[in-house]
């Protein structure tokens, strides 16, 4: 129940810690077939940076790789996807795949006609899909596999702007893409709308230079440029997380966990040319970072037999993680941090009792991911609740002890991970909690009611979703799934959006009823006053869910730390606010021969490890087949409304919530960490400005009501056109 991941960490930073940095080396080998030339590129340097294979433990084989990806020009690695030739039989079947399995989606209806509030474009995920296969009958629809992976890459990657949705290709994961240049947003005292700066001027900063912003990228002012291509990023609906996540940040550089938005998937110019305002050109040679392996790849067609279509059987590619790690020798880098008091392995979570005068009653608790740790040899698959446990219940005492009495948490980067994780530190802060003080709701849907009903009568542990960690609102456990199923009536207004199951608590017991995880305190250690959120809008799944509970449980206050260069509010929570993350692999098996007529199922997923004869799905999915197609697909089950506004109410997820508070970054915040933290204490506890506009005070002081939506905050860019948009 509570093991169930609520995020999966997925690529990161620009270039490879390790790798060299000047690409400007790398020559395009010749040869016709664009796929051998990846890999002929691959070869070459492998042979000139004398790299060899890594040795491995056991345990960091299944984690790692051992060699580093290679970086050639991105003009070779879309020529090579360009190179595959279109199999229109093989995608019409892999879309007939998707369709009952895209129903399990709960926000699928919501995205049919978003409120307003919802910062993103809609979505008909279904139309979507019956438009692309509309598209492969016809006679020039696609003119190779990448155009039609493209389309569907956008429509499910991209339009659905939910992190827990997972489906991707095999062959859209062989390379990641990257801009050689970095970027940071610096505003001159924090409330100044910011300007765009190279991330390599940071250190030019701290030697007493004044760097120059920049002016265009590539021709294009910089700013728009950044918000055009954020709007690639699929894993934020709030525009200013999506600009956030193509910006370098202390908090980014230091955590092993920090999702970067792969914003350049399908294009990327082998050059970036910038212009400063001081009339400097700079120009930056762009990086595909090879995933895949190649060897033996000698046309676009052998790369479609080894990665494209369902039985193939190259070896699947390690995700970008898995390379940051190895670069970084999975240990966190946490320059421009006062030294911690208590932290992970993986740096995941981390306490801090900064010693400066103006933090001398602040404790910093930096909450990275409510993950475990991302360490392979401190990996415990059976106890993976209790070092994020310890660490935070030590470092409460240990703030207590010292006489702090103000809490800054830190959940910049914070993806999400484990309820369990959450719980824990919610009850530390809150010991009498029983129940996270959330409603959750999953989209009532044919396959559900029959599967539902199928399972709890025979072996009510195998449900098709998580029932059996949910409880009625008053916590008593339901008694029939037609008790919990509902469907239960919607807000009349909100009617237009289907319908769902009764309102439920998810059930935190296996934290509070093993003495292993006892809160460290009887009464709260911190007043909810004296408790401050600082987010970068990165905040997702268990992160976001953490937020909802002591904003509307609680009173926390909360401070969203960057955002597009513009004044006004920013939501504190940009990513999934839904929950929790399932893949299909969670799935039980049911007999096909009990199905109604007329009613289409997903597939039965495979054993572990799957045997031959087991249903493969027509195209390869992303991930590592021995553990079946069902792990590489999956949906977010419940939406998510606060306790104390009961069922039927619009979800959180398509909901504005501006932050308390906004702060922009400050050259000094870009090195100190310490410095950004004295900026929240300033806003939050000694009467200091925000950004203007956001607050719910006319004078720019933290206070009153929060901001609420306002037309101003929509996203002036967009996707436009394409399979099932709006």
């Amino acid at each position: 129940m509570l093991a169930t991941l609520l995020t999966v960490a997925v690529a990161l930073v620009p270039l490879i810690a390790g790798l060299p940095s000047d690409a400007r080396t790398m020559a395009r080998p010749g040869g016709e077939e664009p796929c051998k030339q990846v890999g002929d590129a691959v070869n070459k340097w492998l042979l000139d940076n004398h790299i060899v294979h890594k040795n491995l433990t056991p345990i960091e084989q299944y984690f790692l790789p051992s060699l580093p990806a290679a970086p050639i020009l991105p003009s070779i690695a879309f020529a090579c996807l360009k190179s595959i030739p279109i199999h229109k039989d093989l995608a019409v079947a892999q879309l007939e795949f998707l369709h009952p399995i895209f129903e399990w989606q709960s926000t699928l209806d919501y995205l049919r006609d978003p409120p307003q509030g919802y910062l993103s474009e809609g979505v008909d995920l279904m139309r979507g899909l019956d438009e692309i296969a509309s598209k492969l009958k016809q006679e020039h629809g696609y003119a190779n596999e990448f155009e039609f992976l493209a389309e569907l890459y956008t429509l499910t990657s991209v339009r659905v702007r939910d992190v827990h949705f997972r489906y991707s290709s095999m062959l859209m994961d062989l390379f990641t893409f990257r801009m050689g240049a970095q970027f940071v947003s610096i505003s001159e005292d924090g409330v100044s709308t910011p300007k765009i700066f190279l991330h390599d001027d940071m250190k030019h900063a701290q030697q007493g230079y004044t760097p120059s912003p920049v002016s265009t990228i590539d021709g294009v002012p910089a700013a728009e440029f950044l918000l055009k291509a954020s709007v690639r990023n699929g894993h934020s609906h709030d525009p200013d997380a999506r600009f956030n996540g193509l910006l370098q940040s202390l908090a980014s550089d230091a955590s092993l966990s920090f999702g970067r938005p792969e914003a350049f998937a399908l294009g990327l110019a082998d050059t970036t040319t910038i212009k400063c305002k001081n009339g400097t050109t700079l120009k930056f040679t762009n990086q595909a970072f090879v995933r895949g392996n190649f060897s033996g790849i000698n046309s676009g067609e052998d790369l479609y037999r080894s990665f494209g279509q369902g039985n193939g059987t190259g070896p699947s590619p390690f995700s970008w993680l898995s390379y940051e790690l190895s670069a970084k020798n999975s240990t966190p880098n946490f320059t421009g941090y006062p030294e911690a008091v208590k932290s992970s392995a993986d740096g995941g979570v981390i306490g801090f009792l900064p010693d400066s005068a103006d933090l001398s009653d602040v404790a910093v608790l930096a909450v990275n991911s409510f993950s475990n740790s991302l360490v392979p040899t401190n990996f415990d698959p059976s106890d993976i609740y209790t070092e994020f446990y310890n660490v935070t219940a030590d470092f409460l005492r240990a703030a207590k002890a010292a006489g702090r009495t103000k809490l800054i948490l830190d959940l910049q980067g914070n993806g999400g991970g484990y309820l369990a994780n959450l719980a824990n530190l919610y009850r530390a802060l809150f010991p009498i909690a029983a129940n996270l003080p959330i409603l959750w709701q999953a989209r009532a849907h044919t396959q559900l009611a029959w599967l539902g009903e199928y399972f709890f009568n025979s072996s009510a542990p195998a449900a098709p979703w998580p029932l059996f960690g949910q409880t009625k609102p008053n916590d008593t456990p339901w008694t029939s799934f037609s008790e919990i199923y509902g469907p239960a009536p919607a807000d009349h207004n909100l009617k237009k959006y289907g319908a769902y199951t009764t309102p439920s608590l998810y059930g935190i017991s296996d934290v509070t009823t093993n003495s292993k995880y006892a809160p460290p305190f009887s009464t709260s250690p911190f007043l909810p006053s004296s408790i401050i959120l600082l987010t970068d809008g990165q905040c997702a799944s268990a992160c976001s869910l953490f937020v909802t509970t002591l904003t509307h449980g609680h009173g926390v206050r909360t401070i969203a730390f960057g955002g597009r260069p513009s004044q006004g509010p920013m939501q504190a929570v940009g990513k999934t606010k839904g929950g929790p993350a399932m893949t299909f692999g969670q799935f039980p098996r049911y007999d096909e021969n009990d199905v109604p007529a007329g009613l289409k199922l997903p597939p039965n997923v495979p054993t572990f490890p799957p045997r031959d004869g087991e249903y493969v799905p027509p195209l390869r999915l992303t991930g590592n087949r021995l553990f079946g197609w069902g792990q590489a697909v999956g949906f977010n089950v419940d939406n998510t409304v606060p306790l104390k506004e009961g069922g039927g109410g619009m979800p959180l997820q398509m909901r504005y919530e501006a932050a308390d508070c906004r702060v922009f970054g400050t050259w000094e915040m870009a090195t100190d960490a310490s410095a950004l933290w004295s900026r929240v204490v300033d806003v939050a506890w000694k009467g200091g400005r925000c950004v203007p506009g956001s607050t719910g005070r006319g004078d720019g002081r933290m206070g009153g009501e929060r901001v609420g939506y306002q037309k101003r905050v929509e996203d002036r860019y967009s996707l436009g056109k394409g399979p099932g948009a709006l």
